[in-house]
């Protein structure tokens, strides 16, 4: 930390550089690292003796930060003689002096697996495109990678996992540990890192204040009480960044990192602090400050950039806030039950995966998104009271980011129609197979997610569409995808003739109330509010969507006899909540609408779409979801072609009578 912060007073571009080759030396030479002896020596020697830089290339132009969800298009095939790579990589900070580059990435097995390459940064085929030109860190160097059939040695793929395991809260207990220390380690550097340019900038004011003496004041600015109060202002910043820094840097270095949740507050105290400092510096200095002969200006220009590291301030707050706000004690009677179960859901849908997985019931909720001013909840769908290590095999991989385990929303035993289609489990990648669909079959109805409009909007058809761009909630290879292309096929329309954007929904809920958004392509709790709130439905999911949805369970669960028991409990006590919402629909809507703040009228509607029965995974939905699969390949929605019975379990769980 030391080092970083003494290198950013001067050049902070360097100590970025610096930073990030720092915490992939951390990564690689901690004891419990999952690459390879040899690589790990090879590399930490070559450092140690040459000098050696590596960076982690992670971002892409079209998937963005990893940390948000999504598998990257760069992708690693296998051959006799190792790995070829392709891709294209942004903000590759350092690259033009980097040795090595650990570069993210997925495999194109049937069932993707997705980690890290190590890549030496002079192989044949690695191209820089120098495009960095930033407002802040110029000197960084961070200009895009291209890699065109790059080849590897085999052994170089230093840690491949399924896209399940590499959540924050996957994995063993110490992986969860390693993600938290170098969350930690992160948020240190950085933070010392801006810390330091704030810290430069208040020196460089000080001086200026102290030899800037305006005629007609006769005495240097220094001398004014009010500009003393905001330079008082200023250490009292950098004061709470200095102790918050050594706090968590002497709680690292004693072993004891703090929480990944923690770090991020930390990160989104000190970045704040430091641009802070740097406005309150300008503010005192004037035209001084932005001339650029003056070094204020480059200070302002580079502190700004600490807002653009993950984990960014939006993600650190709801992280924060739905921690706090959706802690509870266990619950012991059904209602409280379904209740948990629907805000877990939340949280469980975002990071469905696709990593070894199998099929392990049919199932879904009106819940699933549970409220659209709250998009997160606390992580995994468990069993209450069950240990930490069955919690984690107990999560419900219901969602449809891009990476993850989608499940298809599945047909219900009883209350609801079997409707059409969904993004199928197994498409995200992973080497798994879906595990005894508990097919608890909160069958969401096709009819539960659609194309809105502005209700005075000229579109009164989907063929209405060409020429115009359509908002997609969530993500690529989202059920809202599936239904946009299969309504555009249907009215005869090409793809390349309509502009689609993937936007959170959360954000375009907003969006879409202000009326920025023309259509919009969405599912329920925003759905039904949209149209609630004067929006026109131009198309629905009735006769495109199956409505099918799976429960999915690690292979790595099913093979351990502890979690596999607790896994079929789980779904046990899961289908006799289902029961219970489907004898008790009022009591059940007055749940939901607690839990979500939503007004009573659309919880009625909202629930009334789905129903929450389970069964095991019949012959038929493998075929409905195969004929999803099938398409999703077709249309790019998906990366790979799924064979969804490849997946599926039918044998884990059997509903009770």
């Amino acid at each position: 930390r030391r080092v970083i912060a003494a290198v950013a007073r001067g050049e902070s571009a360097t100590a970025l550089i610096l930073t990030m080759s720092y915490l992939q030396h951390h990564a690689l030479t901690r004891g419990d690292s999952r690459w390879p002896a040899h690589l790990r020596e090879r590399v930490t020697r070559d450092v140690v003796e040459r000098g050696a830089l590596i960076n982690a290339l992670r971002v892409e132009p079209a998937l963005g930060s990893p940390a948000r969800g999504g598998l990257p298009g760069t992708v690693a095939r296998r051959d006799a003689e190792g790995w070829k790579i392709d891709g294209h990589k942004l903000y590759t900070t350092g690259i033009e002096g980097l040795s090595w580059l650990a570069v993210w990435a997925r495999t194109d097995e049937a069932v993707p697996r997705t980690g890290v390459f190590l890549v030496p940064r002079h192989a044949p085929g690695v191209r820089v495109i120098a495009s960095w030109d930033h407002l802040g860190l110029r000197a960084s160097g961070s200009h895009e990678v291209v890699f065109e059939n790059v080849a590897i040695d085999a052994d170089h793929a230093v840690d491949l996992r399924a896209p399940a395991d590499w959540a924050p809260d996957a994995g063993s207990q110490t992986d969860i540990d390693a993600h938290a220390t170098q969350q930690a380690w992160m948020t240190v550097l950085l933070g010392s890192l801006y810390d330091a340019v704030a810290t430069a900038a208040r020196d460089w004011l000080a001086g200026f204040l102290n030899q800037r003496a305006p005629g007609s004041l006769g005495a240097p600015l220094a001398s004014l009480p009010r500009v003393q109060e905001h330079v008082g202002e200023i250490e009292a910043l950098l004061r709470t960044n200095r102790v918050l820094l050594d706090d968590a840097t002497a709680a690292v270095d004693g072993g004891h990192a703090q929480p990944a949740a923690d770090s991020g507050l930390l990160k989104y105290t000190v970045t704040g602090n430091a641009v802070r400092v740097v406005e309150l510096a300008l503010q005192l200095s004037g035209n001084h400050g932005l001339t650029r002969h003056n070094p204020l200006e480059r200070y302002y220009r580079d502190v700004l950039c600490s807002r653009i590291h993950t984990p960014q301030n939006d993600a650190i707050l709801v992280a924060a806030g739905s921690a706090r706000c959706w802690l509870r004690e266990p619950p012991h009677d059904i209602a409280s039950f379904l209740q948990g179960f629907a805000s877990r859901l939340v949280e469980a849908r975002r990071r469905a995966v696709a990593g070894r997985h199998r099929l392990a019931a049919c199932s879904g909720t009106a819940a699933d998104h549970a409220h659209p001013r709250r998009p997160g909840r606390r992580p995994a769908l468990a069993v209450r009271g069950l240990a930490r290590a069955r919690r984690r095999a107990l999560r419900l991989p219901l969602g449809q980011l891009p990476g993850r385990r989608a499940a298809v929303r599945g047909a219900a035993q009883r209350g609801g129609r079997h409707g059409h289609g969904r993004r199928p489990a197994g498409a995200g990648g992973g080497s798994g197979q879906d595990a005894a669909e508990d097919r608890r079959h909160a069958r969401r109805k096709a009819d539960s997610l659609g194309i809105v409009v502005q209700a005075d909007s000229p579109l009164r058809s989907v063929a209405d569409l060409r020429g115009k761009t359509v908002i997609v909630s969530s993500a690529r290879g989202s059920i809202s995808q599936y239904q946009l292309y299969g309504a555009l096929e249907e009215a005869g329309v090409r793809r390349d003739e309509v502009t689609v954007k993937f936007v959170l929904p959360t954000d375009a809920a907003a969006a879409f109330a202000s009326k920025q958004i023309d259509a919009w392509a969405i599912f329920d709790p925003y759905y039904t509010i949209a149209v609630q709130q004067g929006g026109r439905i131009l198309r629905d999911g009735r006769g495109i969507n199956t409505a099918l949805g799976f429960i999915t369970a690690s292979e790595h669960s099913l093979a351990d006899p502890a979690r596999r028991a607790a896994i079929v409990q789980f779904l046990d006590r899961l289908g006799r909540a289902g029961d219970w919402a489907l004898a008790n629909p009022e009591a059940y809507a007055q749940a939901y609408s607690q839990l979500t703040r939503l007004p009573i009228e659309s919880s009625r509607i909202i629930t009334a779409r789905a129903s929450v029965a389970g069964r095991p995974v019949s012959e038929a939905d493998i075929v409905a979801l195969q004929a999803v699969a099938d398409r999703s390949a077709r249309d790019g929605i998906l990366p790979v072609r799924v064979d969804v019975r490849a997946i599926t379990d039918t044998q884990v769980w059997k509903r009770p009578a």
